[in-house]
């Protein structure tokens, strides 16, 4: 009897840290750097994210493949990981006042970024929105900006997908508490621009931090405030879209925001620079011809 107890208690235990040890794993992500910078990235895109705490580790896996095979499209992703990582973060520190909300939110969020990028690989151009055709085929050729790399990025995802995110977690019952919790992922994205930019300095080129530096808090004031506005008009998109009864609705709506979405990108890349100024800022981020990051990254003249 003394031995069935004894072995009880030690099942029990054993179930303990077992549940214990894939808490921790679905937290800090368990996918080793070494399996990501091999895997095929079609099986990389073909997981589809079943958490918040999911997506930040396949992104994360994501941007190291794309590192590994110095494809400028980390950089968007170096920004992106980051950002869902530190909105997880405030999700289970009791930030928000649906949690659960805010967490399905951000998983399907992320779901539209893998699926543009799943489409893109498949060379199934049509089902990628123009926003991230341009953000995609402009990292791969090398010749924008870092800088641009990372807002073309940040334009297809508010811009077109936030909306459908937040279609698609639906409104609920309690709108404004959804409002709520929906300006409140503002405050965490507005405590971590600093992070960020570090983080891209840290990453791709020192000048990226020196460029914060430069500008001050304008550039804090400035992209800050775009982001603000672009996602208050993202909560409206989606209330458009789940009011939209009739099948036209839902295409006007479809193709408003790819326009929309499609005429900023191309306002970013057709952002017309004195060649001189240019250069200068190329070189002050790091991504002239001769800098670090120009001999692992694609960097075409332009």
């Amino acid at each position: 009897m003394k031995r069935q107890h004894g072995s009880l208690r030690y099942l029990q235990f054993f179930g303990w840290f077992v549940a214990a040890w894939l808490a921790v794993t679905e937290r800090t992500g368990h996918a080793h750097p070494n399996s990501c910078a091999s895997a095929p990235l079609s099986d990389l895109l073909a997981i589809e994210y079943t958490s918040s705490w999911h997506a930040y580790e396949q992104l994360s896996c994501l941007e190291t493949r794309f590192r590994v095979a110095h494809d400028r499209r980390a950089v968007f992703l170096s920004v992106y990981a980051l950002t869902t990582r530190r909105i997880a973060e405030s999700v289970d520190a009791g930030y928000f006042e649906d949690s659960a909300w805010v967490a399905e939110y951000q998983t399907r969020f992320a779901n539209y970024y893998r699926r543009a990028l799943q489409h893109y690989e498949r060379g199934q151009r049509r089902r990628v929105p123009r926003a991230w055709l341009a953000a995609f085929d402009s990292a791969l050729s090398g010749q924008t900006l870092i800088l641009q790399d990372a807002l073309l990025g940040m334009n297809a995802h508010i811009n077109f997908d936030l909306a459908y995110a937040v279609r698609d977690v639906q409104l609920g019952p309690d709108r404004a508490r959804a409002y709520r919790d929906h300006t409140r992922i503002n405050d965490v994205l507005l405590r971590i621009m600093d992070e960020v930019q570090t983080a891209l300095g840290q990453l791709y080129g020192p000048g990226m931090r020196e460029l914060d530096v430069a500008f001050g808090h304008l550039d804090e004031r400035v992209f800050g405030g775009s982001i603000i506005v672009a996602r208050q008009i993202a909560w409206q998109h989606a209330e458009w879209l789940a009011a939209g009864e009739w099948w036209w609705q839902r295409q006007w709506m479809d193709w408003w925001m790819d326009e929309t979405s499609g005429g900023i990108a191309g306002m970013l890349l057709g952002v017309s620079l004195e060649p001189g100024i240019r250069a200068e800022l190329r070189r002050r981020e790091g991504s002239d011809p001769t800098s670090e990051f120009c001999r692992h990254f694609p960097c075409a003249d332009a």
